[in-house]
């Protein structure tokens, strides 16, 4: 039913291009992904999303959010359609639903990863310091340059963070921690 085409040089991961489907199994995964949007809150899915009716330019489904188990058993357990899910989910982007030549609907590794700034952006938010209580993240104008600690803006915390993140105003004013260390070993 699920057949596995390899279009030259279309794939931004190689052999992972497309796989044809039946109208009746993305019905299926259709279905499911709406289910899982309403339950869960997981997955996206765009009011063009009808497996009757691919426009032309096709649609693309976030996949970020289903089990893979579960698209697994919608699609037989076929490798190549799990394939492209799983890539879609490492790669965080969508897949995309288009017609092939024939006009059965067709899943293909759509939506390329994010820009480079839009990946340096993500990258410089999850590798500042977050609450070691409830995991927010660090918010620079809740630093208390008094206790030397900043407070979490949700729950009241307040812990240590690296001197690197500590605002501006405060390294200029009370200098870096090494330097202020180093200065009173000097002085003795």
């Amino acid at each position: 039913m699920l057949t596995h085409k390899l279009a030259a040089g279309t794939s931004p991961t190689p052999g992972l291009v497309r796989s044809v489907l039946t109208f009746a199994k993305l019905g299926e995964f259709v279905s499911h992904l709406r289910e899982s949007a309403a339950r869960y809150g997981t997955a996206i899915v765009p009011p063009a999303a009808d497996p009757e009716h691919i426009p032309e330019d096709g649609y693309d489904l976030d996949v970020s959010g289903i089990a893979l188990a579960a698209a697994a058993r919608i699609f037989d357990f076929d490798s190549d359609v799990i394939a492209l899910i799983e890539d879609a989910q490492f790669r965080g982007c969508a897949v995309h639903i288009g017609r092939a030549r024939g006009g059965a609907p067709v899943m293909t590794a759509a939506t390329p990863p994010p820009s480079r700034s839009d990946a340096r952006a993500i990258q410089a938010v999850l590798s500042g310091p977050i609450c070691p209580t409830c995991a927010t993240s660090y918010d620079p104008s809740r630093y208390d340059s008094c206790d030397e600690r900043a407070c979490c803006s949700n729950c009241g915390t307040l812990y240590r963070i690296p001197d690197r993140f500590r605002p501006v105003e405060d390294q200029l004013e009370h200098g870096p921690v090494g330097q202020a260390q180093s200065s009173q070993t000097h002085a003795r």
